[in-house]
């Protein structure tokens, strides 16, 4: 029986990459696969461990999207059809522009409910109040999370 292949995982942040990767290597339950990637802001260590600067090129809310990814990282997703989004901003729907792929874009809209009409135009699926990752999520990549009474999804318009 053929294995299936794994699931790129590209983590796209205008944060600092050292800190969502330590983040995730200390509170995830099994360690990241090769195929989970970031493309984010870097602090540069000498020998030392002092700080000698940042990566270039600086990832912000104006080129955080597939058009900027390193070609590393397109060739991961390059032979892909299908991409789950998650974001948390307006300009997060945009990470997979440059990419010919299907796409189902979810927010978490945590503060600021007014904000709600510009987000059900920019995203599949909302999220409201910080519940934990909607089972929808966990669907779309093949494995199952029971949801829970913290679920609280916003239907599309």
């Amino acid at each position: 029986q053929e294995a299936t292949p794994p699931v790129p995982v590209l983590i796209v942040s205008a944060g600092l990459g050292n800190t969502i990767e330590k983040c995730l290597r200390q509170t995830l339950p099994f360690p990241l696969k090769p195929t989970t990637q970031f493309f984010s802001n870097w602090i540069l260590f000498n020998e030392n461990g002092v700080i000698e600067g940042f990566s270039e090129p600086q990832i912000h809310m104006f080129n955080k999207n597939a058009r900027s990814l390193p070609e590393a990282l397109a060739k991961l997703v390059q032979d892909k059809s299908h991409a789950l989004l998650l974001g948390d901003s307006p300009g997060d729907s945009t990470m997979a522009d440059g990419l010919e792929f299907e796409t189902l874009k979810v927010a978490f809209l945590n503060e600021k409910e007014e904000r709600l009409a510009e987000f059900q135009r920019l995203f599949d699926v909302i999220v409201l109040d910080d519940p934990p990752v909607p089972e929808l999520c966990f669907r779309s990549v093949g494995t199952v999370r029971a949801p829970t009474d913290k679920d609280k999804v916003v239907p599309e318009l």
